[in-house]
């Protein structure tokens, strides 16, 4: 494994409790055999950073153990996680660890990035996660501050002068949140607007 480098660290180093923009955030920084830990209060996960072969990878483990689950309900989780996979741009899910933890990964080339390619794998690691546990049913445990985050993160893009039509977009495309929930979740955030009503959940 690679060294992640300083200047990548750095961009975690210097942040305000109150800033928008997630890689702005004064993150808790720890370092432990070439992975470094990311921890704030805001965020409900421990986002991890590694390097190898010229890619910077952004994980999270969501503390989803599978192992210990029955037989049927594990498969209902593979099954899900596959689903993901098909409609999630960039993150990948996966299972690892001795219990067969559900983690996300976005992987970067190191050559080509910067501080808002990082905040951008940020953001759409966090928007994939909030479609991940609506889909496993976890909204209980982790949906409050996922949702806090993903509520500033359509405020900034509706601030820096996007349309709902380019907020939509980017929920489905990059995050792959259903469109009628994408519309449901800006309606939430921005107020609803005429002929867009929220629809049920978006995964059954």
């Amino acid at each position: 494994m690679a060294e992640l480098g300083d200047e990548i660290v750095k961009w975690f180093s210097d942040g305000t409790d109150d800033a928008k923009r997630l890689i702005n955030l004064k993150w808790d920084i720890r370092k432990a055999d070439e992975v470094v830990y990311l921890t704030n209060g805001k965020v409900p996960f421990v986002i991890m950073l590694s390097a190898d072969d010229g890619t910077v990878h952004v994980t999270v483990d969501t503390g989803v153990e599978t192992a210990v689950l029955e037989l049927r309900n594990r498969l209902s989780v593979y099954r899900t996680l596959l689903i993901i996979n098909r409609r999630v741009e960039l993150v990948k899910f996966m299972l690892d660890g001795l219990n067969e933890n559900v983690f996300a990964r976005v992987d970067l080339e190191r050559t080509v990035l910067t501080k808002d390619i990082m905040d951008e794998a940020l953001n759409v690691l966090l928007s994939s996660l909030y479609y991940a546990i609506k889909a496993l049913k976890l909204e209980e445990q982790f949906s409050t501050q996922v949702m806090e985050r993903i509520t500033m993160m359509i405020q900034d893009m509706q601030k820096e002068g996007k349309s709902r039509k380019e907020i939509e977009t980017y929920l489905v495309t990059k995050a792959g949140i259903e469109e009628d929930e994408a519309r449901k979740l800006i309606d939430q955030v921005l107020g609803a607007s005429a002929g867009e009503q929220g629809t049920e959940s978006m995964y059954r």
